[in-house]
């Protein structure tokens, strides 16, 4: 099923309603610094599983430049960060590519 928003922070209202067990969250549905995962974990009892690399089309964590071509280091991401994510923190990061893998361990329970 598909449920529209048509406000920035519009899928929130509809999580809310709604009350996952899992919430699958796409970065830029995440919020400026995430705002809007911060505004969820003052409700939602389970983690949140922050969607990384989905951004182009092509997913990935890992660089495709060695260390060497890069001119200089890319600001800090908000979800890279000690103090916001990690065990007991609510929010666990998965990259683009290994969602599958993630929700058939984590929703199906298969190893």
């Amino acid at each position: 099923m598909v449920l529209p928003f048509t406000t920035p922070n519009g899928h929130v209202h509809i999580l809310r309603h709604l009350q996952p067990e899992v919430v699958y969250l796409q970065e830029s549905l995440a919020g400026d610094n995430g705002s809007v995962v911060t505004h969820l974990q003052t409700w939602l009892r389970h983690d949140i599983i922050l969607v990384v690399g989905a951004e182009s089309g092509h997913g990935g964590l890992a660089d495709s430049e060695s260390e060497a071509e890069k001119p200089e280091k890319a600001a800090e991401k908000w979800w890279q960060r000690e103090d916001r994510v990690g065990r007991g923190r609510g929010v666990i990061v998965v990259d683009s590519m290994r969602v599958h893998d993630d929700w058939a361990r984590r929703v199906q329970q298969k190893d």
